[in-house]
């Protein structure tokens, strides 16, 4: 599926710092560990905002974004386990 998404409000300064955190290795040991969770943290709230969009910008259903979901609310694991083997066999 191909959708379009419009971002606004991204830091994109902050958004690149945060990639050089994931791609390569910072140089001081001691920071490391806070860089890396606050590059891991904002590319998780990239994504959910990425998602929110798409479904309440109607591009995907909350099915399709957040997958299938069991009585409580909680991804069904089980149906998403099939989901994910279905989308390996048609997309390789």
């Amino acid at each position: 599926m191909k959708v379009t998404v419009e971002l606004e409000n991204l830091d994109l300064v902050l958004l690149r710092r945060q990639k050089r955190t994931l791609v390569g290795r910072p140089s001081s040991p001691s920071r490391a560990a806070d860089e890396e969770y606050e590059a891991v943290e904002g590319m998780i709230n990239l994504l959910d905002h990425i998602q929110d969009f798409l479904v309440d910008s109607g591009q995907a259903t909350e099915f399709e974004v957040f997958g299938p979901r069991d009585g409580d609310g909680r991804l069904d694991e089980d149906a998403e386990a099939i989901l994910q083997e279905a989308n390996k066999a048609l997309h390789g």
